[in-house]
């Protein structure tokens, strides 16, 4: 029995690059809504994530402020070497903030960690990110 199988293309991921160090790239895809219910708060945030090294790593966040203030938004993925993936961060804790606009909330700041679970002593590496919460670049359609 065989079976053809077309090779598909690798899709690329525009975006900010926030990290790319030794092996770790983090790309942020940036806002995405939740079409049945579009309130900012109740969409996430999408990240495009490399591991290009040959150790398993888990990636996690440890402090995340928005515009100054502490909030429960969390970041977490397993990545087996040599891997890819876009994670997804729940932006629902951001209902505890008071903003009428998303164009308030001013910067998300957090520390990203990439770990080893065997061998976390030696492995972790972390690191300071900071973003706009909402793309200010102008929209241009030709």
């Amino acid at each position: 029995i065989t079976r053809e199988v077309p090779a598909r293309q690798p899709q690329t991921f525009d975006g900010p690059v926030l990290l790319d160090d030794r092996g770790i790239r983090l790309v942020d895809l940036s806002h995405q809504s939740d079409p049945d219910n579009p309130k900012y708060e109740n969409g996430w945030r999408l990240f495009y994530v490399e591991n290009n090294t040959d150790e398993f790593l888990t990636m996690n966040s440890l402090e995340v402020t928005v515009g100054g203030e502490p909030v429960d938004l969390f970041l977490w993925c397993d990545l087996p070497a040599r891997s890819k993936a876009v994670v997804r961060m729940d932006l629902w804790p951001l209902q505890d903030l008071d903003f009428t606009t998303p164009s308030e909330l001013g910067d998300l700041n957090m520390t990203v960690e990439f770990w080893n679970p065997h061998n976390y002593s030696e492995s972790v590496r972390e690191y300071t990110l900071t973003m706009p919460m909402v793309n200010t670049e102008p929209v241009v359609i030709s």
